[in-house]
């Protein structure tokens, strides 16, 4: 018996399955989910005044693509470079409403095998920091050198020097010897 995909998919639709695309989620063990849900709650009771002395700092790649389409206009080619935090690539899933994060409707995917451009960047109540472009991979020299030359300056201008509360996540460079001296 053969089936046109329109004539499924309508069907599907009659019982309440809707075309969707996937939602999409980075992969991570129940570990990492529980540690994740941990420090989210640690802080969670803390007043304004103990939140407007914290700063927040991360790391992250964006992936650098390119995109060509024809423009109509007198035929012209144009080339378009974006930056974007997730791969490319739609997957479609047939699903209900309110089931978007069910385990069986979300494409996971991985973070390695793309060009990417690394930026570190610091934020606090007060406001943001610079984005700061890293050059080849991210060393435990280069964040100390980062940590120097952003992080120092950003207390000093907003907090004239005085205590603040740093918060980054458990990247292995943070950790190292290097950085916590």
């Amino acid at each position: 018996m053969h089936v046109s995909r329109f004539t499924l998919s309508r069907v599907l639709e009659k019982f309440g399955f809707h075309a969707r695309v996937a939602a999409r989620k980075l992969c991570i063990t129940p570990r990492q989910a529980e540690q994740r849900y941990q420090f989210a709650g640690a802080d969670g009771d803390k007043d304004e005044e103990w939140w407007s002395n914290v700063i927040f700092c991360d790391e992250k790649s964006f992936r650098q693509y390119f995109h060509c389409f024809a423009h109509y206009q007198r035929f012209a080619f144009y080339h378009y470079l974006f930056f974007s935090s997730i791969e490319c690539g739609r997957k479609f899933a047939y699903r209900v409403n309110g089931t978007r994060f069910t385990h069986e409707h979300v494409q996971i995917y991985d973070r390695s095998g793309r060009k990417s451009v690394p930026v570190w960047g610091a934020f606090c109540v007060q406001g943001p920091n610079s984005l700061v472009h890293i050059n080849g991979s991210l060393t435990s020299e280069k964040y100390c050198e980062i940590l120097d030359d952003e992080l120092i300056p950003m207390i000093d201008r907003y907090y004239s020097g005085g205590p603040v509360r740093f918060f980054q996540d458990q990247s292995p460079i943070h950790r190292t010897r290097i950085v916590m001296d």
